[in-house]
């Protein structure tokens, strides 16, 4: 899906990251193009999910830009959708009204309406229609992934982020949300760029893998064609054991 000929949706340039004396990014650049499915990996530390709160703007970065190429110049806030681990939807607020929150705060969404595209995102996500009605102490843990992916998609996103969107799920629960994934980048023309440990949604949904190592990307590429590469850091994680049980599945 993939054409790196087309100008990137998002290009991050000479990002640098530090907390104190501690640097987790020197110079990382990375390009998002539309409608692609872009993974990130690193080990421990190596800032997968501070890279993707700098691109939300939830952290300033040192030093570095971070340019969203549309018109305005930025993807305002109902362009950009967010999943969570485990969904972090609101306890006290049933799954409707977890969906509704964006809609809400965001404006520009009637009243009348709420009720039914709330209906709408439930059945996008594969949730059944009672689970409107239900808190989250109330649904599996991969319903909660469901639902906070229902809301993540309220203001009909143009890019979707997600943060270990398979932690925790049973192995087929994990495949049947990659497909869902897949489904929703393939219906909906999203771009989604998620950080995961998961090597089988690695090979099963990616068109691009950006792998954050010495405090950089130093490669975004393909699955097959990291699997070339001779990095240490790479050869490890794409020929270990996981690795090869992923591809005999």
């Amino acid at each position: 899906m993939t054409d790196n000929n087309q100008t990137p949706l998002i290009s991050v340039r000479g990002l640098h990251t530090r907390f104190g004396s501690h640097v987790i990014h020197e110079n990382l650049s990375l390009d998002i193009y539309q409608g692609e499915i872009l993974g990130i990996v690193g080990g421990s530390g190596t800032g997968k999910s501070v890279l993707l709160k700098e691109t939300l703007g939830l952290i300033t970065p040192y030093k570095g830009e971070i340019t969203f190429h549309n018109d305005q110049g930025q993807l305002d806030k109902t362009s950009i959708g967010v999943l969570f681990q485990d969904g972090a939807l609101f306890s006290a607020l049933t799954v409707r009204q977890n969906i509704q929150v964006p809609m809400r705060e965001m404006g520009g969404v009637a009243m009348d309406l709420m009720d039914d595209l709330a209906a709408l995102k439930i059945e996008i996500v594969g949730l059944p229609p009672e689970a409107a009605h239900k808190t989250p102490s109330q649904l599996s843990g991969g319903m909660r992934k469901r639902a906070g992916l229902a809301r993540a998609l309220s203001m009909d996103p143009k890019i979707v982020f997600l943060d270990e969107p398979t932690a925790g799920l049973d192995p087929m629960g994990a495949a049947e949300f990659d497909d869902l994934i897949l489904q929703l980048r393939n219906d909906l023309g999203l771009t989604v760029v998620m950080v995961t440990h998961d090597l089988d949604s690695l090979y099963r949904v990616t068109d691009r893998v950006a792998v954050l190592a010495e405090n950089q990307v130093i490669a975004a590429d393909s699955v097959e064609e990291l699997e070339k590469n001779n990095h240490p850091w790479i050869r490890a994680y794409f020929h270990g054991v996981r690795s090869r049980q992923s591809e005999e599945r």
